[in-house]
């Protein structure tokens, strides 16, 4: 699998991130000089709190390259009123997944993606409810 097909479809986020990050643009990296080759690639989000985050995928994980701080907030400003999950993401915590990241970098991403969860559990709630061949015995074993 190539960096680029690493890089995780962001497109069902599109009432999650501010539409700027559309379409992601993704570079890729080769460093030669290490002993081992190693290959990173990096794109850039916007929140929709319009912070710009730039993003990099290596073989460990995902993690905030920077941060800059949304159009009319000067940076020092920005800079101390990051919450304490934000500043852990700047110093370089390393996330196994894109969404793990962005709930760390942006509290309207964690409320899209905890809505979106919730709603995607109710509907396989609603439709196993729903089915033909459901009945009080399908919920399992009583103590």
């Amino acid at each position: 699998m190539s960096m680029q097909e690493m890089i995780p479809d962001l497109s069902h986020y599109t009432e999650g991130l501010h539409h700027s990050t559309f379409p992601v643009n993704v570079h890729i990296h080769k460093d030669s000089s290490a002993s081992q080759a190693s290959l990173s690639t990096s794109f850039t989000v916007v929140t929709l709190e319009q912070v710009k985050t730039q993003v990099q995928l290596d073989g460990q994980g995902f993690r905030v390259v920077s941060l800059a701080p949304p159009p009319g907030i000067e940076s020092k400003q920005f800079t101390e009123s990051l919450s304490p999950r934000q500043q852990e993401a700047v110093s370089g915590h390393v996330y196994e997944t894109i969404e793990a990241l962005l709930m760390a970098i942006s509290s309207q991403f964690e409320a899209f993606f905890g809505d979106e969860l919730s709603r995607r559990l109710n509907s396989i709630s609603w439709d196993r409810l729903q089915g033909p061949d459901y009945t009080d015995s399908d919920s399992g074993p009583e103590d």
